[in-house]
């Protein structure tokens, strides 16, 4: 994963409620940079490996496919994962849960190529659970740096 984000361009997908935003960010040195700004909290967990690597280490649930991984953290979970995360589920009842799916591709699967983030809080139907709602739905799709990007959005500035 934080090979993929050495050289590279991430097209970033969000919905939030009925809100959808399309954007582009540069991958260069494990950061990423919007606007051609460091951006510590662009990407979500999608785009920052260290958030991966502690969901892992505070046992998320994880499911693997012959492609991709699959975790996913409740509210308990995600409250310990960061302080931003903490602050999601704070107070907010329903508790949301988090599905991260990391793709991978490229011989033995070595590459990244990104994924898709949601937090969901459970739907409540006369009384009882049906099928989650999602609050916030983020998609990233990794680009080599040879991938130039094609958005009226880039910036024509050095990298």
């Amino acid at each position: 994963m934080e090979e993929s984000l050495v050289d590279g361009y991430a097209d970033l997908d969000l919905e939030i409620g009925g809100h959808h935003e399309r954007t582009q960010a540069r991958l260069a040195h494990g950061q990423v940079l919007v606007d051609w700004e460091r951006d510590d909290t662009a990407g979500g967990c999608l785009l920052r490996p260290a958030l991966v690597r502690r969901l892992l280490l505070l046992n998320a649930r994880v499911r693997c496919e012959p492609r991709a991984v699959e975790l996913t953290a409740g509210a308990q979970l995600l409250s310990r994962l960061s302080e931003e995360h903490a602050r999601l589920v704070r107070g907010v009842a329903p508790q949301p849960t988090l599905s991260l799916r990391l793709r991978f591709d490229g011989p033995s699967l070595a590459a990244y190529v990104g994924g898709e983030e949601r937090y969901e809080v459970p739907s409540l139907g006369r009384g009882r659970a049906t099928t989650p709602t999602t609050i916030l739905r983020l998609r990233a799709r990794l680009r080599p740096a040879a991938t130039p990007p094609t958005s009226a959005q880039t910036s024509s500035a050095p990298t």
